[in-house]
């Protein structure tokens, strides 16, 4: 019954699918950058600037923060039920933690360079993170274990890998305009 938008300006509107009616708008605190929505439609993912993730309650306006250490964070995944979230920083690593309570799942995945993205498998047994090197790698999100030899592509970044949705390819881009799909 009802949509949830976020946009540039900052600002959540909540809209009335019955009419497309703007039922009520929420501006993210200045604190907080990001704003992706959890399933369950009434709380958001941010980051906040003292190196901390927050939950921002879109009910009430409260914000839950929670120290992630001394991490610069250049990107996020949810996995798929939302229950865990891994975080791509400049410090080149990345890592799973728990949506919920902010504690780390995994040790610290040292992917060689900074780290630009990071995505998990539809099973959400699995990670991919790409960044300012020419690979991507695979992690076990679970237990922190990279699975296989880096994926490498050319000399250049590779800052975007992908899943398929059946989970059985990975997409990547690397900056000399080239694509590569392994399975």
């Amino acid at each position: 019954s009802r949509l949830i938008t976020f946009g540039d300006d900052r600002q959540f509107r909540f809209w009335k699918t019955a009419d497309g009616s703007l039922e009520r708008s929420l501006a993210l605190p200045e604190e907080l950058t990001g704003g992706d929505l959890f399933p369950d439609g009434h709380t958001a993912f941010a980051v906040h600037r003292e190196n901390a993730f927050a939950l921002f309650d879109l009910i009430t306006g409260s914000i839950t923060k929670t120290p992630i250490s001394q991490q610069t964070i250049t990107g996020w995944a949810f996995d798929p039920s939302a229950g865990r979230f891994a975080t791509a920083s400049r410090e080149k690593w990345t890592r799973v933690w728990s949506t919920r309570t902010g504690e780390p799942l995994t040790p610290r995945l040292d992917h060689g360079g900074e780290v630009r993205w990071v995505d998990f498998s539809p099973d959400g047994k699995r990670i991919v993170t790409a960044g300012l090197t020419p690979e991507a790698r695979v992690w076990d999100a679970s237990t922190g274990e990279q699975l296989f030899a880096p994926l490498r592509l050319g000399t250049k970044p590779l800052e975007v890998a992908h899943w398929s949705l059946d989970g059985r390819f990975i997409v990547a881009r690397s900056d000399e305009n080239m694509v590569r799909v392994w399975d």
